[in-house]
């Protein structure tokens, strides 16, 4: 004999008579012997007749042509890989404030990330010059955070691009010590690991593998700016090059993989 839950996987079935004659003698024999089932199937029945008896719904042109225009955008955004717009331009409110929300915290957690690696420098550099350049590279580093949804290889590219700028602005002769180009290449990377946690718990768990990327590369652009006025040798143009650079470079490479690996895409060579 069915046992309740197996009479309400079938019980539509038996009502529009769907059902072989030995499945139905298997539910009228249930039936028999539970009022509460029989009370459901007389609710589910009364119900379907109510809904039976409505008037079928009127829908306007504008509303006809409203909803085709949603449904076009959200077919052309889900081509393209993008959340789809609102209709007519417009813009959600909870859409904005979640705009709005994520440009501040990029703000507070790039400024610092920044900020803490100056404190805890030794000898921070007092050279205007130096801090318009890491100026400008956590202006860099905040817009990429703010403003890009996805991490790709033309925001990788931009990312290396402002490193190497800075590099050039501010390098020239001299050499370069491993240990302390090692040094500054962690301090990149463990500056991309830590805005890459403030994104994800501000995010509440939501992040994307592609926007934790952009995360990652806007925290070895801070890691950049902040080496720019406590480095030693950054002074260095081959350092700069090898090591500030190449962070940034590094931290996009893995950035990239990953995103790609978490995916389940196939990892260019």
């Amino acid at each position: 004999m069915l046992n309740c839950k197996q009479l309400t996987e079938l019980a539509t079935s038996y009502m529009e008579g769907a059902l072989d004659p030995a499945t139905s003698r298997r539910v009228e024999a249930h039936l028999g012997t539970c009022q509460g089932c029989r009370t459901w199937l007389e609710q589910l029945a009364l119900a379907a007749r109510l809904v039976r008896s409505l008037p079928p719904p009127e829908v306007t042109d504008e509303a006809r042509d409203a909803a085709l225009r949603r449904f076009q955008a959200w077919k052309a955004a889900s081509a393209s890989g993008r959340a789809p717009a609102a209709a007519e331009g417009r813009v959600p409110h909870r859409a904005q404030a979640g705009s709005g929300r994520r440009v501040a915290v990029a703000l507070l957690a790039v400024v610092g990330v920044a900020a803490l690696l100056v404190l805890v420098a030794r000898k921070p550099s007092i050279a205007p010059g130096d801090w318009a350049v890491a100026g400008g590279l956590t202006l860099a580093a905040i817009g990429l955070a703010a403003l890009v949804r996805r991490l790709t290889a033309r925001f990788a590219a931009t990312a290396v691009s402002a490193a190497l700028v800075a590099a050039l602005v501010r390098g020239g002769a001299g050499s370069w010590d491993l240990a302390g180009g090692l040094e500054c290449l962690i301090t990149e990377v463990a500056a991309a690991g830590g805005l890459v946690a403030v994104g994800w718990l501000a995010a509440r768990r939501r992040l994307d593998p592609g926007d934790l990327g952009v995360w990652a590369v806007a925290g070895a652009l801070a890691g950049d700016a902040a080496l720019h006025v406590t480095c030693g040798a950054h002074g260095s143009l081959t350092h700069l090059a090898l090591f500030h650079v190449g962070g940034v470079l590094l931290t996009a490479v893995l950035a990239i993989w990953a995103a790609r690996r978490a995916r389940g895409a196939p990892v260019a060579a």
